[in-house]
């Protein structure tokens, strides 16, 4: 299977790694064997590792979806900050990650 150099922004790197690393995500670790922090910024990826990543991403948003569920404004239980929690995860290590990913792998399924 063919691998492409896919650019992610270093800080979004720097994310996910530490959230492989913590989580012990086995089919992950071996993306970041050259690894260097805040200086990374392109993971040789094939369709696999891309598939692993988005789940990675998918993990993170249902997490949040539990540790935030005071959302909606309209909602008695309101809480602003649970807004810009999720908000932090849903447009940051969600999106990004698939934007990232489907710029090179456009067809990619999760």
């Amino acid at each position: 299977m063919s691998r492409i150099n896919v650019y992610f922004p270093t800080e979004l790197l720097d994310e996910i790694y530490s959230i492989v690393m913590q989580e012990g995500y086995e089919a992950i670790k071996p993306l970041f064997n050259n690894y260097i922090k805040a200086e990374t910024e392109y993971l040789s990826v094939d369709q696999d590792a891309a598939v692993n990543l988005l789940r990675l991403a998918n993990i993170e948003m249902q997490k949040a979806l539990l540790k935030y569920p005071y959302t909606d404004d309209e909602d008695e239980n309101y809480n602003p900050e649970h807004e810009a929690q999720f908000d932090d995860v849903m447009m940051g290590i969600y999106e990004k990650t698939y934007y990232y990913l489907r710029t090179e792998f456009p067809d990619l399924e999760v």
